[in-house]
């Protein structure tokens, strides 16, 4: 490590090493994901970040299993916690913690996701095994406790007297 400040990788490059990202070839181009063969990191356009979290693409678990080969994680909490920037626009990413895969990955709204070698198959297998537990329907986000709590007050707002959901709330003592 350098005890100079470094700017922001250059375009195109590797926002966790600034090593060039290489287009992704599985038979053919894959579009929109790009990896780092130095530190084995990907990088997902926002198409292909919706595939990653709405099914479990074999194509995309093979890449990041490929990328991911041989390369270690970030161990460092000094360099996880350092703020990298997106390989498109250079603006800073932001941090998002994924509690079921038990990660941090990098997002920049306009353009993608980063993610750190082996974060890649734990988020999508994490993703797959709450579809199958039944918390997720196919290719829907999450939901926090605090957005169901708002949809489920904005829906008791919109519902008409006489209602289903008025009904149920009379029946369970529900106040609106």
């Amino acid at each position: 490590m350098s005890i100079y400040r470094q700017g922001p990788s250059p375009a195109g490059s590797c926002p966790r090493c600034r090593d060039t990202l290489i287009a992704v070839s599985a038979g053919e181009i894959v579009p929109g994901v790009r990896t780092c063969h130095k530190c084995g990191g990907v990088f997902a356009d926002n198409e292909a970040s919706k595939k990653i979290v709405s099914t479990l693409d074999r194509v995309l678990l093979e890449i990041g299993f490929q990328a991911a080969f041989g390369k270690r994680r970030p161990g460092d909490p000094r360099e996880l916690a350092r703020s990298l920037t997106c390989p498109e626009c250079l603006i800073a990413m932001r941090k998002v913690r994924i509690e079921s895969a038990a990660c941090e990955i990098d997002v920049c709204p306009a353009h993608g996701s980063w993610f750190d070698a082996g974060e890649l198959e734990d988020v999508m297998r994490a993703y797959a095994n709450n579809r199958r537990a039944g918390m997720l329907s196919p290719g829907r986000p999450r939901l926090s406790p605090g957005d169901i709590e708002l949809r489920a007050i904005a829906a008791e707002r919109a519902a008409p007297p006489g209602s289903l959901l008025e009904l149920v709330n009379d029946l369970t003592g529900v106040d609106r």
